[in-house]
């Protein structure tokens, strides 16, 4: 009897250590699969993110924008910039004309932008815009002594830049006073906008200078002079927006599997030392059973 007992006793030992090692490397492994699993779905969720990343910077892009009429992009900094509110192009064809006044110049402007400030070029006398071969399209024009009107320059739907200064340039208006009798040298005009989003008019166009009365200066103060979005880019708030929410998604996943996986492994080695401690004090325990009764008997 008491020689049965002893390796009665560690075959049972040795059998309730290859279960706890079965289970504890079972787990692992499932522990394992399920990290791999979760693994290749936060990648699978980052490339997804990458994607999207790439569209939406795609879609904010605006250097293969086909520029309209009244419209230009920013080199330096690629934004876009739209001057149609300010004349008849975003005005359903209304006629928008700008009075600016001349002060110590003796006379006052009136300027469209992007279009013509007359109602009805083609009614004017033939003493006005003398030297003007297409009086419907001046661009801005004041009235001399003599009642006559004369062209600062034709109309120009091609804004540009200079350095970070946005600039509209009129060209080929009257011929300017005393120049030769050829009349090759014309007024011109140089309107330069400026960025002003509290203003509370549409625009405010104030008479900056002239040179030898052949060449003049307006600041354009309106909110359209500063940048805005293309029709083409439009919908790229809701991308945006889209691109956030799959972030924190993402975000949120990824912690909660994170989060999940420190749960459970330290639930994992709860269990595991409360087995090894049971089994430890289950084996100590029949030991000694094994000892009284060999003292016993």
């Amino acid at each position: 009897m008491i020689s049965l007992r002893k390796p009665t006793i560690l075959l049972a030992s040795v059998v309730c250590t290859l279960v706890v090692f079965g289970i504890v490397s079972s787990r692992n492994e499932n522990l394992k699969a399920e990290i791999q699993e979760e693994a290749n779905h936060l990648l699978y969720q980052w490339e997804t993110l990458e994607k999207t990343s790439k569209f939406v910077h795609k879609q904010n892009d605006t250097s293969d924008v086909a520029l309209e009429p009244c419209t230009v992009v920013n080199p330096l900094t690629n934004q876009f910039f739209d001057l149609r509110p300010l004349g008849a192009l975003g005005n359903d064809g209304l006629v928008q004309a700008w009075n600016a006044r001349g002060y110590d110049y003796g006379r006052n402007f009136s300027i469209g932008i992007c279009s013509t400030p007359l109602k009805q070029p083609q009614s004017l006398p033939e003493s006005d815009f003398e030297g003007v071969t297409n009086k419907s399209e001046v661009g801005g024009y004041y009235t001399d002594t003599t009642g006559h009107k004369k062209s600062i320059g034709q109309i120009s739907t091609t804004p540009k830049f200079r350095g970070r200064k946005l600039v509209l340039e009129y060209t080929d208006g009257s011929v300017c006073e005393g120049s030769k009798s050829d009349g090759s040298l014309k007024k011109s005009t140089i309107l330069s906008f400026v960025c002003d989003r509290e203003i509370m008019t549409k625009a405010s166009i104030s008479y900056v200078g002239s040179l030898h009365d052949c060449s003049y200066f307006f600041e354009v103060r309106t909110i359209h002079g500063c940048p805005t979005a293309a029709k083409k880019d439009d919908k790229a708030i809701i991308w945006i927006f889209l691109f956030i929410c799959l972030c924190a998604v993402a975000v949120f996943f990824g912690g909660g599997f994170v989060y999940s996986l420190f749960k459970y492994n330290q639930g994992r080695q709860s269990v595991s030392h409360w087995k090894r401690n049971s089994f430890t004090a289950g084996v100590k325990s029949l030991a000694q059973v094994s000892q009284r009764e060999e003292i016993y008997k």
